[in-house]
């Protein structure tokens, strides 16, 4: 159960980065003169640059996130295992963040 939670705090942390980068990160902030700096980029593309309708992507992701959480609580759960559990738990935070 506390699987759960972990996922959901992580997912809050995800959101709330996401946010202050959208905000903070408008222009160029510097770290190290223009060697080193952060940038607000928004990837609009998925993987191997196909674009995709927003539906569609987010149909295909709640079958996946259904499909993992499945899974994990008939084949994982009763193990005592923690960095598979933890492994997880990331994987869904950054699905679903």
């Amino acid at each position: 159960m506390f699987y759960f939670l972990g996922v959901i705090i992580l997912i809050f942390i995800d959101l709330l980065t996401k946010y202050f980068a959208k905000i903070y990160l408008v222009n160029k902030f510097q770290i190290f003169w223009d060697f080193v700096y952060l940038k607000y980029i928004e990837n609009t593309w998925i993987a191997f640059w196909m674009p995709l309708e927003w539906v569609f992507l987010k149909i295909i992701t709640l079958l996946i996130v259904i499909w993992i959480v499945y899974y994990f609580l008939k084949f994982e759960e009763n193990k005592n295992n923690i960095i598979i559990k933890s492994s997880y738990a990331l994987i869904l935070a950054w699905a679903l963040g």
